[in-house]
């Protein structure tokens, strides 16, 4: 069933605007919007809302629900992008906890604890992080989640609990390993995937293969693809929307238009591109910008060039001969050169 999205992507300053302006009673209803799943980012993960709404993944652990959102929400199962490149690849894992929020745009283990009232105390006052982390930051955007996400997922996973068998004494054991963690993350130089590659590699977990990273990844671009059909217009805009609101394309790799063009023996001046270049089998680009005729020259690539070399066949003369197109003799010389007069070989004939 294809359903025609006219709402449109609204921002998340616009939905303030309009919900301030609102006598709604319910404050838990907020208007659709980008929600980011993060532990690193889950991707095939089930993002459903207190009304049951189950949102469309958009793309590197961003989801988005058609309809209003009803709090809490919810991301259970999905797979772990150690390595943060929007694919699933052998090496990732399977996420076993189960991750909420009450507010806000993000679903991380910060905002998980945060929705126990009497661990949320314990994350303002005890941990330094503010609503604002909570409900807006990933490890990916803020050092301070990142390592209370790692710190408190290593926990879990140690000791097989889920995030919502955590206790208050347990999280408060966890302060000094938070802190040391921060301080190690803010000096030593290393990406949010380094770190994350580190703490998956030092827990007893089973990463997917390869066999099974295809499977699933076919999956996540097959139910793309169906939602891109039936809620025609609203991946599209709310990738658009996102990208004017914050910069970022969330777009999926396997979504995303190549501009990478190669040789087809055929090149136009007006085809070219310094910023889209056209490659040869070499590797180089093939026509450059220096190029102001509609023939490749020296432009085509090695493989497609006609060779200009010469070799001797007994018969020479003065007007075939361009010294900067020798002709050869089987010792490898020159056998006729600028200074022969004549239209026979004489002594620059080769010693055959």
């Amino acid at each position: 069933m294809k359903i025609k999205y006219a709402i449109g992507y609204i921002s998340i300053f616009t939905a303030a605007l309009i919900f301030a302006g609102c006598n709604n009673s319910s404050s838990n209803i907020k208007t659709n919007k980008v929600i980011t799943v993060e532990r690193g980012p889950l991707l095939n993960s089930k993002v459903v809302d207190a009304s049951g709404q189950v949102a469309i993944e958009i793309g590197h652990g961003k989801y988005a629900f058609y309809k209003n959102i009803l709090y809490p929400i919810q991301a259970n199962g999905g797979y772990i992008d150690v390595n943060y490149n929007g694919k699933i690849d052998a090496g990732e894992i399977k996420n076993t906890l189960e991750l909420r929020a009450e507010n806000g745009d993000v679903i991380t283990m910060a905002s998980t604890l945060a929705t126990n009232k009497s661990l949320s105390l314990i994350l303002e006052n005890s941990f330094n992080l503010s609503k604002d982390d909570i409900e807006t930051k990933t490890p990916k955007s803020s050092k301070k989640i990142e390592a209370f996400s790692n710190v408190v997922y290593s926990f879990c996973i140690q000791n097989d609990l889920n995030t919502s068998e955590i206790t208050k004494i347990e999280l408060e054991e966890l302060i000094q390993s938070f802190e040391e963690t921060l301080n190690q993350y803010q000096s030593d130089g290393k990406n949010v995937a380094e770190h994350e590659q580190e703490i998956m590699d030092m827990l007893p977990l089973f990463p997917i293969d390869d066999a099974d990273a295809q499977v699933i990844q076919e999956e996540i671009e097959l139910k793309y693809q169906e939602n891109k059909e039936d809620y025609e217009g609203f991946i599209d805009d709310i990738i658009g929307g996102y990208k004017m609101d914050t910069g970022e394309d969330i777009t999926p790799p396997f979504a995303q238009e190549s501009t990478t063009t190669y040789y087809d023996g055929e090149i136009n001046q007006e085809d070219h591109d310094i910023n889209n270049p056209v490659y040869g089998e070499d590797g180089d680009d093939i026509y450059n910008e220096d190029l102001d005729t509609d023939s490749v020259d020296n432009h085509v690539p090695p493989f497609a060039q006609e060779s200009t070399t010469t070799y001797y066949d007994g018969e020479i003369n003065q007007e075939d001969h361009d010294i900067n197109n020798p002709v050869y003799g089987e010792d490898g010389d020159d056998i006729y050169n600028e200074d022969l007069d004549t239209d026979s070989g004489d002594n620059h004939a080769p010693p055959l």
